[in-house]
């Protein structure tokens, strides 16, 4: 009889992450996350011409975002989603984002 061990992904970078860039690399950054993961979260919020923002959430970051939902405008909700949110949010570069899913060392 022959056991073979599979390995459970955990997350690498956090569960409410957000990662810096160009709108335009980060909209294509967002459709090759959502290839890869599907209980994730991905918000792209535009703050000015070169500057946007794509959130990652998910766990209990996901369901504490639910539960603002519920007492917050969404539009407030999304355009100040640090304020709103408890948690400690971990920044990370889009370059190194690209990185860690490209070794598949990105993990959600």
């Amino acid at each position: 009889m022959k056991i073979q061990n599979r390995s459970v992904s955990s997350p690498s970078f956090g569960r409410f992450t957000k990662i810096k860039g160009s709108h335009s690399h980060l909209q294509k950054f967002k459709s090759e996350l959502r290839e890869e993961f599907d209980e994730i979260l991905l918000l792209l919020v535009k703050k000015d011409k070169k500057k946007s923002f794509l959130y990652v959430m998910s766990g209990k970051h996901l369901d504490r975002f639910l539960d603002l939902t519920k007492t917050v405008y969404f539009r407030d909700l999304r355009t100040n989603l640090e304020f709103y949110m408890p948690f400690k949010i971990k920044n990370i570069k889009l370059k190194t984002a690209q990185e860690k899913l490209k070794n598949k060392k990105l993990k959600v």
